[in-house]
């Protein structure tokens, strides 16, 4: 039913795309979720000719029975597995922001440091150098109010900062190489090393997974190996791949080379969550840090009618599902038993300029009522 299984905390949640809306639907009817409340975010950015996201939540609660239990007030570490769950549902909160400029206007990519450069050691020393820069004269591209930024250790044990941003405005990508003249310009632009950029980014989600690898319960897929065994293992890997790539491209070679490829993700995955539980446990150490001051959020409060009224004016974009049981679910099947069922789903509409004027301006039940008699 629902296929993304966090153990720890008996929850679930998938997203759906535009083409998996009727399995959304089965989703929800399977739960028997009674919807008890709802609200609706209207993302609108600052320029009028872009559009706007439209965000709907449908809250639910199912309470077939009564536990009696009280929540778990034990203290943890700050970077345990928890800790990075929820940081993580914090990145994809706010890349939910960027969604709503034009997909010409957005970046992604990592910022290294030069050694020779002092190099930072912590979390936090690598992204004031690059909160620094944005803010400085020397920065010409990249819009200081509208970039999210996780740092991350690398191979040589320093930090290195994975980014979002949009352009500053005026400026848009007219294709997506990572070989165009302006992407060429923010990376010569960089001062403190080498830069990678991605222009036109998409699916912010696997992007938002990458940049905060949760480790996995109890689960060591290459086992007691250290951190430089594990990136010697990715290296020989990647090696290995060349060499099949100067062969002829037979059927079976390229066979060869897509496994080859997938264990070389498997490993650099093992990597990466290794290396989640380094940071410090220091308040100053956050490795995540975004301005989003740029974005404009209205907040419409509305009711279910009207929230459906509301999803006919955009064009579907995604969906997701999140169900916690508060009692009992089958991490096998996914089945929630007759415990208390607490639920979100959440609507998320790519909108036109004109429909997010249209959107502001429907105030009352009845107004609603109409536009979807007229869209109909």
């Amino acid at each position: 039913m629902l296929k993304t299984i966090d153990n720890n905390n008996n929850s679930y949640v998938h997203d759906y795309k535009k083409s998996e809306l009727e399995i959304l639907k089965n989703d929800t009817t399977k739960l028997g979720l009674a919807i008890a409340d709802s609200t609706a975010h209207l993302l609108v950015p600052d320029d009028p000719g872009v559009g706007g996201m439209l965000k709907i939540n449908l809250y639910s609660y199912r309470k077939t029975g009564v536990t009696g239990k009280r929540g778990n007030y034990a203290k943890k570490k700050r970077h345990d597995r928890n800790y990075l769950l929820n940081k993580r549902r914090r990145v994809k909160k706010d890349f939910e922001l960027f969604q709503t400029e034009s997909p010409d206007r957005l970046c992604t990519g990592v910022f290294h440091f030069d050694s020779l450069k002092q190099c930072p050691k912590s979390p936090h020393t690598a992204l004031d150098k690059v909160f620094s820069w944005l803010d400085s004269d020397s920065n010409k591209f990249i819009d200081p109010n509208k970039i999210s930024a996780w740092a991350e250790y690398g191979d040589n044990k320093c930090m290195h900062v994975h980014f979002l941003a949009c352009l500053k405005g005026g400026l848009r990508f007219e294709t997506n190489s990572h070989n165009s003249q302006l992407v060429k310009a923010i990376q010569s632009n960089w001062p403190f090393g080498h830069a990678f950029v991605k222009p036109h980014p998409y699916q912010l989600e696997r992007l938002a997974n990458y940049w905060v690898a949760v480790p996995e319960v109890d689960q060591k897929p290459y086992g007691e190996l250290s951190d430089a065994q594990m990136v010697e293992l990715r290296d020989s890997i990647a090696h290995e791949i060349e060499q099949w790539q100067n062969l002829p491209d037979t059927p079976k070679n390229k066979g060869k080379i897509a496994g080859l490829k997938d264990r070389k993700k498997e490993v650099q995955k093992s990597i990466k969550q290794g290396r989640a539980t380094w940071y410090p446990n220091s308040k100053i150490d956050n490795p995540y840090r975004s301005s989003l001051s740029g974005f404009q959020s209205k907040k419409l409060n509305v009711t279910l009618s009207q929230a459906k009224a509301l999803a006919k004016l955009g064009k579907f974009s995604h969906a997701k599902l999140s169900a916690k049981a508060l009692n009992n679910v089958n991490p096998n099947t996914g089945e929630i038993s007759n415990g208390p069922v607490l639920a979100t789903v959440s609507l998320f509409l790519k909108l036109s300029p004109e429909e997010v004027e249209q959107t502001l301006r429907l105030k009352t039940e009845f107004e609603l009522n109409n536009a979807l008699n007229h869209k109909s």
